[in-house]
Parts: C-alpha cells; structure tokens; sequence
C-alpha cells in the first residue's frame, strides 16, 4: 500500500519535533533490552527509526558501534542535533544495502516503527533485519496488538494509558484521552479525529491474524498494521527470527513461553536470527 506509506511518513515528517524526548517509553522497554544487553554489549548495534532519538542515548550505554537509521529526514536532522557525537543516517528498514550482511549484534526497532509500513514491507524490512544480524544475533522490536484496544479504535473511545510514563509527547500524548491531548481539544480536534478516521477507515483491512486500521494518534491521522501475539510470533520465525522472550508493554514480568494472546496495547519481541 504506497498510500500508508505516504500518508504515515508526511505525519513523521510534520510532528517530528514531538518526538524530541528522552527515556523509556513503558515497563517493557527496558526489561526486553535488559534482557539482551550483556550479550550484545560492545557489538554493533541497529537502531531502526531512531526517529528524533529517542533512543539514542539508551543504546549507546550498550556500545560505541552505533547506528541510528530513519527514513524521516526532518527526524534525522533533529536526532543529529541532539546527539551529535552519534552516526544517525538518513535509512530504511526496507533497504538496508549499506549494512553489510552477519554485521549487527543487535537489531532495535521501538516505538511500533515497523507498524507504520504495510504487510508486504514488513516483510522486505525484516527480510533485511535477518540479512544484516550476524549469527545469533538479536532484535529487539514491539508491534501493535490487534487484540488490544487500539485496534479500531474510534474517536470519542481512545484508551487512557494504563501505565504511568513522563512522556507525553508524540504519540504517547495523543493517545491520552486528557484535556491537553490532540484527540480531546474540544469540538474542533475532535472533528479533526472523525475526518481522519472516516477518511483512513476506507484503508481498513482484516486478515484474522493481522490487520490495517488507524490508530489514534494524531487525530487518526496515522494508519498502522495491527497483529496477533500469535502470529507476529509466527511471522518472526518465517524470517529465521525466533522470539525467546515476548513482554505485554504493561509489565516488565515477560510473557509465558507459549503465550500466544494477550490484550495489551502492543508488546515486545527479543528474537534471535538463527538458520
């Protein structure tokens, strides 16, 4: 779907200054990266849609073999003015040509970043992901639950976050259902969010697994693919990425080894590239 592309990528592009902001995101983010960093320590490391880099700092405690990549321009220029002792690139998941291939320790895509492409290029993205891992080597990523309650979503309906979080920019903040939040500025911002929604929902689609449907952030004006526990597992191993711990963002307890639902919002993936 070229269209998702365009339309996810001009709302990156228009908002990238929200997303200058610094720390974890939710439990689960540091326990999944815990749970990998003595291994990878010292090894290069991937960080896929740095966007304004967030996660810059975080995974440069990790190594100085750093690579931020992010196919936004604008969040590249804004990572780069906020860490400018970090190698961040202008870069895209689906083409990662030049990474050599068995270079990378370990592979983090955060903030649901995948989610913003469409099946196909998920697919060509974690293609490539298994190309440039070396042997054993790791992924860090999360993925947006179609079991969960941002799966469509509508506007008057947005979840309150059920954890506590500092940050509330981006698209953390427009999914609060608070007085501040884009998605409840009174009559305007919401009919913002209903033209959006009605406009992105045409976009829908539903494949039992996995799906395409808005998410609420910026007035639903994002479209995001949505999968199972089950099969984002599943998806994961047909790229030679097996999943060894999965996380529901709510907790930084992992999930039961054959869990294959949950309902949280998203949740998190250490999988490992392996033949």
């Amino acid at each position: 779907m070229e269209q998702l592309d365009e339309i996810n990528h001009k709302v990156w592009a228009d908002n990238a200054g929200d997303f200058a902001a610094d720390g974890w995101l939710d439990p689960a983010e540091p326990a999944a990266l815990a749970y990998v960093a003595s291994e990878v320590r010292g090894g290069r490391v991937l960080d896929l849609g740095v966007g304004a880099g967030r996660t810059t700092a975080l995974l440069r405690l990790l190594t100085d073999d750093y690579l931020g990549l992010d196919y936004s321009q604008a969040m590249v220029d804004i990572a780069r003015q906020r860490h400018p002792e970090s190698e961040i690139c202008l870069g895209d998941v689906r083409d990662l040509h030049d990474q050599a291939s068995d270079s990378v320790a370990l592979a983090v895509f955060s903030n649901n970043g995948l989610d913003s492409l469409s099946h196909p290029d998920r697919q060509r993205g974690l293609s490539e992901i298994g190309r440039v891992l070396r042997p054993g080597g790791l992924l860090v990523m999360s993925v947006l639950n179609k079991e969960g309650p941002l799966y469509r979503c509508v506007p008057g309906g947005v979840p309150a976050t059920p954890w506590h979080s500092h940050l509330v920019q981006g698209h953390v903040q427009a999914l609060q259902p608070s007085d501040d939040s884009p998605v409840a500025q009174g009559p305007e911002g919401f009919a913002s969010a209903v033209r959006n929604w009605r406009a992105l929902s045409k976009m829908s689609e539903d494949h039992a697994d996995w799906g395409i449907s808005p998410l609420p952030a910026y007035d639903f004006g994002l479209l995001a693919h949505f999968s199972t526990l089950g099969a984002a597992v599943d998806e994961l191993a047909g790229h030679k990425l097996h999943v060894e711990r999965a996380w529901a963002c709510t907790s930084a307890q992992p999930l039961a080894h054959d869990c294959r639902s949950c309902d949280s919002w998203y949740f998190y993936f250490a999988a490992r590239w392996a033949e």
